[in-house]
């Protein structure tokens, strides 16, 4: 700790010296004793750059030369922390240690007095040493071994004077100006939690907007994209189809998937012409092709109650529980919906997926 001191002494006295020289430079051209050209010179920029730091009261140049930096300054101000100021800080639940509390005490010795009267005479012991009244400030550890408990037991010990110290009748004892601190902390901590409600906002609003710039990008390049995979896959690279179909495809202009599936009725009825054998149904299922569901189909799947269903008993139970019993109250939830279901991991979620699947329904999406 001296050490830090006599490093930040060393650093003030530095930014002394700098700060005088550039005082006496402004007074000989307040003087006439010298130009301002000639001032630029002296201080190593140039006569541009002179006359920009006049307007802005040579704050970059005191910035640039790193005469005295923000951390020097506060680095310096905690050093002159008194062991009171530490435990204020404290007391008002000031954790950040970048964060400094000026706080007005009338005279040291009634704090203390009041500090003695409040605390058993152990916990009064252990603050001094924790805050450094007599000497430097000691760990939870050291104090443990000085006074024979665990480093635990000083934590809860530290605690509980603290509380003890904030308590209302007992902070008016201590600070003259108690209410003027409680309400500034207030105001400072609303402000705080509106500043972080505002800023979760933000984020969030950020990330949606990213997610749907990403699915209009999505939407504009699908099309082109499915055709060009579609496009890759050639039908005679398709072991299942008959050679005689190949060829028959073949006649008609029709080489690959993408072909097949843009045919118009009248080729698919030409390529039965030409090739009695060809059936679309069982083209359909070589190529995976769901066939569209009709109404009554639907409602009869959406009515389709879990029990008659493959799903695992911890699956049904915890969906049971929940309150849905049918496929079609399952498509009524979102895949975020799902996670929030009690006992329900993410094996039951892919599960659940994949029985929807086999009917031909989807969670709803977001």
């Amino acid at each position: 700790m001296a050490g830090r001191k006599n490093t930040n002494k060393e650093k003030i006295e530095k930014a002394k010296k700098e700060l005088e020289t550039l005082s006496a430079i402004l007074g000989e051209i307040l003087d006439d004793a010298m130009t301002q050209t000639e001032a630029a010179r002296k201080l190593g920029i140039t006569p541009q750059e002179f006359r920009h730091e006049t307007i802005g009261n040579f704050t970059n140049y005191v910035k640039k030369k790193n005469i005295l930096t923000e951390d020097d300054i506060l680095t310096y101000l905690k050093d002159m922390e008194t062991p009171l100021d530490r435990i204020a800080k404290d007391m008002f639940n000031i954790t950040d240690k970048n964060k400094l509390l000026i706080i007005e005490i009338d005279d040291p010795d009634d704090f203390i007095y009041v500090m003695k009267e409040t605390l058993t005479e152990k916990q009064f012991y252990v603050m001094s040493l924790r805050y450094g009244f007599d000497e430097e400030p000691m760990t939870y550890q050291k104090i443990g071994e000085r006074i024979g408990t665990q480093k635990e037991w000083v934590r809860q010990i530290i605690n509980k004077s603290l509380r003890k110290l904030r308590h209302p009748s007992c902070s008016r004892r201590l600070f003259p100006n108690y209410p003027k601190y409680t309400k500034a902390l207030q105001t400072y901590k609303t402000t705080e939690r509106i500043y972080l409600t505002m800023e979760n906002e933000y984020i969030n609003a950020s990330t949606e907007c990213k997610r749907m710039l990403h699915n209009i990008e999505l939407a504009k390049t699908t099309p082109e994209l499915k055709e060009q995979f579609e496009k890759l896959f050639y039908l005679e690279d398709i072991p299942e189809i008959p050679d005689e179909w190949i060829a028959s495809f073949h006649d008609l202009h029709i080489t690959s998937v993408y072909d097949y599936l843009s045919a118009d009725e009248n080729k698919i009825k030409e390529m039965q012409d030409i090739c009695p054998g060809f059936s679309v149904t069982e083209m359909e299922k070589i190529l995976d092709i769901k066939p569209p569901i009709t109404r009554k189909e639907f409602v009869c799947c959406m009515r389709f109650p879990l029990t008659e269903t493959e799903i695992s008993t911890r699956t049904f139970n915890a969906l049971r529980r929940s309150g849905i019993n049918t496929l079609g109250q399952l498509t009524q939830l979102t895949e975020s919906d799902l996670k929030k279901v009690r006992n329900l991991g993410p094996k039951c979620c892919e599960e659940i997926k994949e029985l929807l699947e086999k009917y031909n329904l989807q969670l709803l999406e977001k």
